[in-house]
């Protein structure tokens, strides 16, 4: 019930209220091993709803094709060699794309990344790569983008962009720049 909640505080203003409730059902569904996950992580609940809270409001708030996308800037603090991250990736104005946009996968990609990040923020690689696993099967239903040197990315490789061709992400390595 208190998941639910924190579901509908952060629902954005750009999407319909029929495309939340379908995106978010299916997280919904998945609450008795979303909790199992949630405590393998070994985070407080009320600590992980905060982060999951705040990680779907930062995603979601961009309105596909009008603002800019997320950057790593507004996820954390970053800063390459002291200097702010900054991607010539993501200063790239939108195109017209001839896809129609999927809202509910867009969304589905947003609650995967929200979710993946709120309960394996701070959790070590196996427990990640159970997580992403996870997410990307039972939330998303799709599969990740490949990393440059072929291997399989996980949900901690990759950001929300809904530039991007579907599933509407991007790895950061793609947007942030070398050191």
């Amino acid at each position: 019930a208190i998941f639910a909640e924190y579901l509908c505080v952060c629902k954005s203003a750009w999407c319909t209220a029929k495309d939340w409730e379908r995106a978010t059902e299916m997280v919904l569904d998945l609450m008795p091993e979303i909790s199992r996950l949630q405590a393998a992580s070994l985070s407080p609940l009320v600590s992980t709803l905060s982060r999951f809270q705040e990680l779907l409001r930062l995603v979601t708030a961009p309105r596909p094709g009008k603002e800019p996308p997320l950057t790593p800037l507004d996820l954390h603090d970053s800063t390459v060699a002291g200097s702010p991250v900054e991607s010539s990736v993501l200063a790239i104005p939108p195109q017209q794309s001839a896809q129609q946009f999927d809202t509910v996968l867009y969304l589905s990609s947003c609650l995967a990344f929200a979710l993946a990040w709120a309960l394996g923020g701070t959790a070590d690689e196996p427990l990640r790569s159970q997580l992403s696993d996870f997410c990307c099967d039972r939330v998303m239903g799709h599969c990740l983008p490949r990393l440059s040197g072929g291997e399989d990315a996980t949900l901690f490789d990759v950001l929300v962009d809904w530039r991007a061709p579907p599933p509407y992400l991007v790895t950061w390595e793609s947007v942030v720049p070398r050191a």
